[in-house]
């Protein structure tokens, strides 16, 4: 009976040896990654990176020829892009030397942030303007006190609106809708009395351009993914909050 009791305790206390030690192994070698994953989460906002792209259409008149175009996207102003880093984002902007600036919206994280983000924003300079839409975080900051402080910044709200853009006797459409998500999306402000211009429009989240009926349509420029949401290194994204992308990775 004893022995019965003895060997039962030497196999409990091997059970939990092994357990212990397994937690061990498994633990460390999830800790680890996660750790490391953790850290360049806070590094990976730092590197931000300029993407150069060349459009080449025949649509597009002689004088808009070499026309620099940036656009930035989701700055989400807040607790982490503080306001001296949108300083240094508008300066660097500048420094570029752009022909126009769009914005794709999603500018803060909460209300509290408009202000201090549009008195830096207000600095932005471009030959031809700065221009904007709303994102679906704006929607939940304040949306109308965002459009307001756009204006007073100089900044052009292309909220479901559309304007011609001239340089001598050429002219190309500009537009922009309201977020995919959280806004009711109308294109036919932008591609009113188009014939064979070059239109450009800015919508924030991309799925939009799925639904696009219209070929006036040249150029859309988007944001809301974030270049891939949250990435490992730069080579994996293991979210991104678009439907366009999980119906690729669906058709690959």
């Amino acid at each position: 009976m004893k022995r019965t009791r003895i060997k039962l305790i030497l196999k409990i206390l091997l059970l939990g040896f092994i357990f212990i030690f397994l937690c061990s192994i498994i633990t460390y070698h999830l800790l680890i990654p996660a750790l490391i994953c953790i850290i360049y989460g806070f590094i990976e906002p730092y590197l931000v990176e300029n993407k150069e792209t060349c459009i080449i259409n025949d649509k597009i008149p002689e004088e808009f020829r070499n026309f620099k175009i940036l656009f930035v996207s989701d700055i989400h102003h807040g607790i982490v892009y503080s306001k001296k880093r949108v300083k240094k984002l508008v300066k660097r902007l500048n420094d570029e030397n752009p022909d126009i600036i769009f914005l794709g919206g999603d500018y803060v994280d909460e209300e509290r942030y408009i202000t201090s983000l549009f008195n830096e924003l207000q600095n932005l300079k471009a030959k031809h303007g700065v221009y904007g839409v709303l994102g679906n975080h704006d929607h939940g900051a304040n949306p109308a006190k965002i459009i307001a402080s756009m204006t007073d910044a100089n900044i052009t709200c292309l909220n479901n609106k559309g304007i011609w853009l001239n340089i001598g006797n050429s002219q190309i459409r500009i537009g922009g809708v309201g977020d995919f998500w959280r806004d009711k999306p109308d294109i036919s402000p932008t591609i009113n009395g188009v014939n064979d211009e070059f239109v450009i429009l800015i919508s924030h989240n991309p799925d939009y351009a799925e639904d696009i009926k219209t070929d006036k349509i040249d150029l859309v420029l988007s944001g809301h993914t974030h270049g891939g949401q949250a990435t490992l290194f730069g080579l994996w994204a293991p979210f991104i909050p678009s439907y366009m992308v999980k119906n690729i990775r669906l058709a690959l």
